[in-house]
């Protein structure tokens, strides 16, 4: 039955954008013909499969905002994204992010620092190894030396992996 509503709302939503956009073009084709205006009738769809496609594919600008988040800490700028994946977030808002960063060793040393003023608790072994989580980590061919994680209250928790490498980081944002 639920699934059967949410089939029902896709329909319409997907029927209006091509209403609108049907509309638009017919309006624009008489007061422009022969004109690329007319074209402009597509925006509507164009906008909204974008907003439909960064929702299960974030730009890495997302991925920027959580390591700030998350560290407090700007985003390294001579870093580069190795991995990274998401969920789509639940009705409630909760979502797990995980993503794979290469960067400098002094950047390593500042996020080290960084993240144990923030009280994140150094660990042995990460009991939320999910299997985002699994598929980052044998994205790289080093070893885990250092994993911290950081539970808040509301059912958040946080996890920072350094790597062997002295240049490859795990960060990990999961909620429920």
């Amino acid at each position: 039955m639920f699934l059967g509503v949410i089939f029902l709302v896709i329909l319409l939503i997907i029927g209006i954008l091509i209403a609108i956009t049907s509309y638009l073009y017919k309006y624009l084709n008489r007061k422009f013909p022969n004109k690329i205006y007319r074209y402009l009738a597509f925006t509507p769809i164009i906008i909204s499969t974008y907003f439909v496609w960064t929702a299960f594919y974030p730009t890495e600008d997302f991925y920027k905002n959580e390591f700030k988040n998350l560290t407090q800490i700007e985003f390294p700028k001579k870093s580069k994204f190795i991995y990274k994946t998401a969920t789509f977030p639940d009705h409630f808002g909760d979502y797990n992010s995980v993503f794979l960063l290469e960067t400098t060793q002094e950047e390593i040393e500042k996020i080290k620092i960084q993240i144990e003023k923030l009280k994140f608790e150094e660990i042995k072994e990460d009991k939320w190894h999910s299997h985002e989580t699994k598929t980052a980590i044998q994205k790289t061919k080093t070893k885990i030396k250092h994993q911290y994680n950081y539970e808040v209250e509301g059912g958040k928790n946080y996890y920072v992996a350094l790597f062997d490498d002295n240049k490859t980081v795990l960060v990990r944002r999961m909620s429920w």
